[in-house]
């Protein structure tokens, strides 16, 4: 079996476990009202398959200035080639079977993450408050 033959397969099986809907958008522009409030405006990457997961099973919890900050790594992951990743870039999580409480959720993307024979684009993200 060629290396070609089995990445094809096994970027076919990561797809597989893809079974959210998910919403990728950037900030592309901005318009001014006559009254002077900027509004950004975006535009539609992907629109698709992906899955949201935790890949640190224990949160670091870090203090500054008296305040202290919980931190746990969330990725999401979609096909290969599905869309060019920016750092900034919203997800919004449209349907989530397996954990319907993230539906609506939004991450942003925090690294543009690439690497050769990628099963999956692998995006570390961070979830925004919505």
């Amino acid at each position: 079996m060629s290396l070609g033959s089995a990445l094809a397969r096994a970027r076919r099986a990561a797809e597989a476990l893809m079974t959210s809907a998910a919403k990728v958008t950037r900030v592309t522009g901005q318009t001014t009202s006559a009254t002077g409030v900027v509004t950004p405006t975006t535009s539609t990457l992907y629109t698709g398959r992906a899955y949201r997961q935790s890949y640190n099973r224990q949160s670091s919890t870090h203090g500054s200035a008296g305040h202290t900050f919980t931190f746990q790594g969330n990725s999401a992951s979609f096909p290969v080639g599905a869309f060019e990743p920016q750092v900034g870039d919203v997800i919004e999580w449209v349907t989530v079977p397996d954990d319907p409480d993230l539906e609506g959720t939004k991450d942003r993307i925090v690294i543009a993450f690439h690497k050769s024979r990628a099963t999956a684009m692998r995006l570390p993200v961070e979830e925004l408050g919505n």
